[in-house]
């Protein structure tokens, strides 16, 4: 393999990593807050990391898709593959988060778990952009 594809290659996987050991956390907290309880963090991350995949694995065929079409339909088809991951994680949410008596969350439940996560990561981006803009705001201002 050439060297700029094992480089590529290895960021793909540290941002997998990286992503799923930090939506873990807020897995977790999504579960305990619709089921009652909180799984072990292996448990939480095992799930986690196959929709992080999944996920990531449509966006790279998207972005593929992308630059052959027109600006419009870029758009539109980033619009119409926000369901199907939806769903594609709450499957594997509801498949493969189990309650203490082993038996499965079920799809409604994991709707629920990727709902809630996707909202944690919606209040963290608009708090880290909030911030950066207010920093810009601040350091541009003249005293």
């Amino acid at each position: 393999m050439p060297n700029g594809i094992f480089h590529e290659l290895a960021r793909a996987f540290t941002g997998l990593m990286v992503s799923s050991l930090i939506a873990t956390v807020w897995v977790r907290l999504a579960i305990r807050w619709t089921c009652g309880f909180t799984p072990s963090y292996g448990q939480a991350f095992n799930p986690t990391i196959l929709v992080v995949l999944v996920n990531q694995v449509i966006g790279f065929f998207a972005v593929l898709l992308i630059p052959s079409l027109s600006p419009s339909l870029s758009v539109a088809l980033c619009v119409v593959l926000v369901p199907p991951t939806f769903l594609a994680g709450a499957a594997i949410y509801g498949k493969m988060v189990k309650r203490p008596d082993a038996s499965r969350v079920g799809l409604k439940i994991g709707c629920y778990i990727n709902l809630i996560t996707l909202l944690m990561g919606l209040v963290l981006a608009v708090v880290i952009v909030g911030a950066i803009f207010l920093f810009v705001i601040i350091g541009t201002r003249k005293p």
